[in-house]
């Protein structure tokens, strides 16, 4: 087992709006704001959503989800973190948990990794930043995130 320890640096609290599209537009903030290393939480709504269910064996399952214009997808919980590599790419790692209304008037819930999605009508996000992270150390913990 390894650990690292760290603090934190800043908090940062992000608005995604309509019609924005994960990741691109959080990359771009990211960019702009020069956050390399981070954790994130968030709450909104989604028009579509690409979620992956990973598979060690064949990879990730990729389940599509969307709903009609005026409804959302219900972000009931976003979490992940953010990685600043090496070869200047960010590596993100984010899970969601989404509710929606089927055809039949039924609630559903879904859950996997978050791939991409259309935020509708909004996504707010809260990103805290960290300070001074050791990737040689963190590769050692995560060299899946480093690949």
């Amino acid at each position: 087992m390894m650990f690292l320890s760290t603090g934190v640096k800043r908090i940062l609290l992000l608005g995604l709006k309509e019609g924005d599209l994960f990741p691109n537009r959080f990359i771009e903030l990211l960019r702009e704001t020069g956050v390399r290393s981070a954790l994130l939480l968030g709450i909104g709504g989604f028009r579509r959503a690409l979620i992956g269910y990973f598979d060690q064996e064949k990879g990730y399952e990729k389940i599509e989800l969307r709903v009609s214009e005026k409804k959302a997808i219900e972000v009931t919980s976003l979490l992940g973190s953010v990685i600043y590599r090496d070869d200047e790419r960010y590596s993100l790692h984010v899970h969601v948990t989404l509710g929606m209304k089927t055809e039949n008037n039924f609630y559903a819930t879904y859950a996997g990794h978050l791939i991409e999605s259309e935020v509708y009508p909004l996504l707010e996000l809260f990103l805290i930043e960290l300070e001074n992270i050791d990737h040689s150390k963190l590769k050692s913990a995560w060299p899946h995130r480093y690949r």
